[in-house]
């Protein structure tokens, strides 16, 4: 299966949109995978209760100091924390995102996240210390102006430990949301004049609805977000898209 659009609501994979049986272009390093959130489950006679803890989020120590341990360079390595006691720990590796690591990494005065790691790589170990469900804007000076999970001190769903891989030069791009917010507009247009958006599975699934329980469907309307982006570079590096441009792919509806 390749192009997979699903809006949530199918019960199973083979009810979302998708290019066909065996039609694709894909290599071994496309394949698919998930990550699932497990429920606790209790069993009460004949009957099974989901029972969800809800999280208590709250703020990170005002004071704390952060080192980066066992990296093959200076620049990375598991994160830790010291604890009121003096002794370091570690975070649990759950939910740790680029945003986390940006903020370890501009606090340690190492510049950019270059990666953000759940592993187990660079050793430690998951102590009733660790802290859990750790959640930052990105924007934070320091890992005491985020938050934690406080259910989760202690825990690790996964087993891996919060690591990071920081760099001095790095490309960073920024959206002009003043662009973004003088231009936009709704704009009703015909489902005639979108059958190019829709090939490229840029409609709401309700449009493809239309399209097949409908003959004249290309007389329906949508109501579209028209605004024009701008996007420059705040960074210290130029930016390289992922893929070349000699092998960028034009679609003939955007030239």
């Amino acid at each position: 299966m390749d192009n997979v659009y699903c809006d949530g609501s199918e019960s199973e994979i083979t009810q979302c949109r998708f290019d066909g049986w065996g039609n694709n272009d894909c290599d071994f390093t496309e394949t698919a995978g998930v990550i699932c959130q497990e429920n606790e489950t209790e069993v009460d006679g004949e009957r099974n209760m989901i029972r969800e803890r809800e999280s208590l989020i709250v703020r990170m120590p005002s004071s704390l100091d952060v080192r980066l341990v066992d990296g093959r360079v200076a620049t990375e390595g598991r994160v830790e924390l010291k604890t009121k006691s003096g002794k370091w720990t570690t975070i649990c590796g759950d939910g740790w995102s680029l945003l986390e690591a940006m903020v370890v990494c501009k606090s340690l005065g190492m510049g950019y996240a270059n990666d953000a790691m759940q592993t187990d790589y660079f050793g430690g170990t998951i102590s009733p210390a660790s802290y859990g469900g750790v959640k930052c804007i990105g924007n934070e000076n320091s890992l005491s102006d985020c938050f934690y999970d406080k259910h989760q001190l202690g825990e690790c769903r996964g087993h891996d430990i919060a690591a990071v891989s920081c760099t001095h030069r790095m490309a960073d791009l920024v959206i002009d949301h003043l662009e973004l917010t003088k231009t936009a507009f709704l704009e009703d247009k015909q489902m005639f004049y979108l059958q190019c958006a829709m090939e490229e599975n840029c409609l709401a699934s309700q449009a493809y609805v239309i399209q097949k329980e409908s003959s004249s469907w290309h007389l329906e309307t949508r109501r579209l977000l028209r605004f024009t982006a701008r996007i420059f570079n705040a960074g210290n590096a130029d930016f390289k898209p992922f893929i070349p441009k000699h092998l960028w792919e034009w679609h003939m509806c955007h030239m």
